[in-house]
């Protein structure tokens, strides 16, 4: 295991852990430092839930044959063979269910795309993101019999289904063994259909995040969320029943051979972070242990894992930004929040106020609302800087434009941008029309706790952050202006400075309910809406 600490002039250290308590002198600037003890993790320790064996039927085989036979007698020869087929049925239904045995890897089922596979992998990252959002842990709350692909399933458009499961029962209950039918697509990863198993599973094991005494949390994954594998793709004699929990262990000097046979060329899994990631099969097993370790302290850069290969499949594809980098995101935007509100506290409107020197002849404004909103965060030295009557780009104002509070700047932008993704959506249907002064509390009918007025975008549609530039609504198409939003939800601001995040997959018409400001809809409890 490696400690990581740090000199007294910041340079990164690397030590083993006999090495704690030793001193050493820094390569890099000759100060001596000791090797500290490693930082336990806080973690939460529960008991496992204990496995529920299936109820033994009350009649055996036999007595159910004959019983069958004597129905010859009573029912005619037709309706007994009807019955001992459905007898027959059931009964291969059940043995199989119960004993989950391997079965061999079809030799005609076709390999995967890269790209097929990593649309579900990162479908089923974001659910358990929201999951974790929701819930503070990837795991459900006390003990359960059925697997965690179950428990996404309101996080993955499927409510109805999950609505219909027994949660206090085991998955081979009969009521929950019915449903194993029923598996969505995004569980699929194989040319068989009808049989409800899955190719997608976790690890479990005292190293692997799940199938042990620790409660797994952001805070227990102490290797990193992007250096994290949550799930993998194994073999189909590996494959599983979907709504069964998983049973698979990996052996460290085996970790690749643990998945089983698998028909690609490639090994895919899904990281903490809702990243997908996929690497070629020579892989060093240690290195793919690694990556399924979430405490075992090894430096692992999945990046340089398969880097080649996943840029040639996924190079359209925005990084995904870190789980701290979302928390840092989400942090400003509710700093630029509070400013609004203070400025509307003010001066009995959101910004910006009626004032004749603030806008021009065709009443657009000079400079962007973000620069009135300085002095309520602040800045009061920076915004006196400014000559509020002239352009944001006249020759003294764009000179400013270097000094973008660090507020505005995304934590995953350079630190020298002086662009922003905090924006506001703009157009008849919305709150903040491009021309003339904002709007006043009462305008908001919808209410303020439903109405958005803060969005971050993706990185391409980020703008200079004294322009009085902000993203047009498109009522058909609002998602597509945003650009690429480079992680797995949507960050917004809700009038009253609620911060909350969208699913990506959130509909057009969810979406636009959130916008406007007097569309008079009901907003129905969604999945697609997770409160911060």
């Amino acid at each position: 295991m490696s400690i990581r600490f740090e000199c007294p002039n910041g340079h990164v250290l690397y030590a083993k852990d006999n090495q704690v308590g030793k001193t050493y002198a820094c390569p890099k600037c000759g100060e001596s430092v000791r090797v500290p003890e490693p930082q336990k993790p806080k973690i939460e320790v529960v008991s496992l839930p204990q496995k529920i064996e299936p109820k033994k039927p009350r009649w055996s085989r036999n007595r159910i044959l004959l019983g069958a036979l004597a129905g010859v007698l009573t029912i005619g020869l037709l309706g007994s063979i009807a019955m001992l087929l459905r007898i027959s049925k059931k009964s291969q239904l059940v043995q199989q269910s119960a004993s989950v045995a391997s079965t061999p890897s079809n030799p005609q089922i076709a390999s995967l795309d890269p790209e097929t596979i990593k649309a579900k992998l990162r479908t089923i990252g974001i659910a358990w993101m929201n999951f974790e959002s929701q819930t503070k842990r990837f795991i459900p709350i006390g003990q359960t019999q059925l697997s965690w692909r179950v428990h996404l399933l309101p996080y993955l458009e499927q409510g109805p289904l999950y609505a219909r499961f027994k949660l206090d029962e085991s998955w081979d209950s009969p009521h929950n063994l019915e449903l194993v039918k029923y598996m969505p697509e995004v569980f699929s990863l194989s040319g068989s259909t009808g049989e409800g198993k899955t190719r997608i599973q976790t690890p479990v094991g005292p190293d692997m995040i799940f199938g042990n005494k620790i409660v797994p949390k952001f805070n227990t994954i102490t290797d990193g969320d992007q250096n994290t594998l949550m799930a993998v793709v194994v073999g189909e004699d590996k494959a599983t029943l979907w709504t069964k929990p998983d049973e698979l262990q990996i052996k460290p000097e085996a970790s690749i051979e643990s998945l089983g046979r698998l028909p690609e060329s490639f090994i895919c899994g899904v990281t903490v972070a809702a990243q997908p990631m996929v690497f070629k099969s020579e892989l060093s097993p240690f290195d793919f242990y690694a990556m399924l370790t979430p405490r075992g302290g090894e430096a692992v850069d999945p990046a340089k894992l398969g880097s080649v290969f996943n840029q040639s499949v996924s190079k359209e594809i925005p990084a995904v930004v870190s789980v701290e980098q979302l928390k840092i995101r989400r942090n400003k935007l509710r700093d630029v929040g509070m400013g609004i509100l203070n400025y509307e506290s003010a001066l009995k409107c959101f910004p910006i106020s009626m004032n004749s020197n603030y806008f021009d002849k065709d009443e657009r404004p000079k400079l962007s609302w973000r620069v009135h909103l300085l002095p309520y965060l602040n800045q009061r030295t920076l915004y006196e800087k400014f000559k509020l009557d002239e352009a944001w780009d006249s020759p003294h104002n764009i000179q400013l434009l270097k000094n973008m509070p660090d507020f505005y700047r995304d934590p995953a932008d350079p630190i020298e941008s002086t662009k922003t993704r905090i924006v506001r959506l703009t157009g008849p249907e919305t709150p903040f029309k491009e021309t003339g002064p904002g709007p006043r509390n009462r305008e908001f009918t919808d209410g303020r706790e439903a109405t958005l007025v803060l969005i971050c975008c993706g990185p391409d549609k980020a703008v200079s952050w004294t322009k009085p530039e902000d993203i047009p609504f498109d009522s058909a198409n609002p998602l597509a202006a945003l650009g690429k939003i480079d992680g797995p939800v949507i960050t917004g601001a809700f009038a009253d400075n609620r911060v909350v995040s969208f699913d990506l997959g959130i509909p057009a018409e969810v979406f636009k309910t959130y916008v406007t400001h007097q569309g008079n809809e009901v907003i129905e409890p969604n999945s697609f809406l997770i409160a911060d």
